[in-house]
């Protein structure tokens, strides 16, 4: 999908965000879609931490999304994702037996999460959440080597560096509000007609 991305969408987005782009595969039992959006590096600065902790709380098994997307049986995988050198934010489902249905899925909850966030957004999940993105933090300085991995991924980074204790104060600081904030100015996006880019697998007999 990246490699797609790259060479047919990067560039000229709007011109396909009115229909979802669909691509029938021959031999393929399951769909998977992605909807993707364009993100100024200079956001991707100022919101890195939030969109960890985001994404970490959007991808639980046992969270609002995994019960309702997988726990249905509607999609295997789902995830939300960035990617700060293509400038990108993603949602994406996998292996789903209906793509659409979980799609919609996803977009209820984060209707829901926007009007009514206290009812979706579960303090106990975002601070599993945000353990999740300490110890990944804690992981890529745990020996000299990885230190010094540490300080050179910066030098190819367009985002900012950051100091390790200025990281995890701000984990620490993250509130369920800080989420609804983040998916309202961002991942809300990935999910209007005509803000964003959908591409679609599917089987080759399979009608949307």
């Amino acid at each position: 999908f990246k490699q797609w991305y790259q060479r047919r969408v990067r560039g000229k987005m709007e011109d396909l965000m009115t229909e979802p782009m669909v691509v029938k595969v021959p031999g393929e039992e399951t769909s998977y879609l992605a909807s993707v959006m364009p993100v100024s590096s200079s956001s991707f600065d100022a919101t890195d931490v939030k969109m960890q902790v985001f994404q970490k709380w959007f991808g639980q098994l046992d969270g609002v999304v995994g019960r309702e997307v997988r726990g249905k049986g509607l999609a295997y995988h789902f995830f939300a994702k960035n990617d700060a050198g293509d400038g990108t934010l993603a949602v994406q489902l996998q292996q789903s037996t209906d793509v659409m249905l979980a799609f919609q899925s996803v977009k209820k909850i984060i209707d829901q999460m926007l009007e009514e966030n206290q009812n979706v957004i579960d303090q106990h999940q975002v601070d599993l959440a945000k353990s999740a993105v300490l110890y990944s933090l804690v992981e890529k300085v745990s020996s000299p080597h990885k230190m010094v991995l540490w300080d050179v991924s910066f030098m190819h980074s367009k985002t900012a560096k950051k100091r390790f204790d200025d990281i995890w104060k701000m984990v620490n600081s993250i509130s369920c509000q800080d989420i609804v904030e983040l998916c309202n100015e961002f991942h809300a996006k990935l999910f209007v007609k005509g803000q964003s880019v959908r591409i679609l697998t599917v089987p080759q007999n399979k009608n949307l």
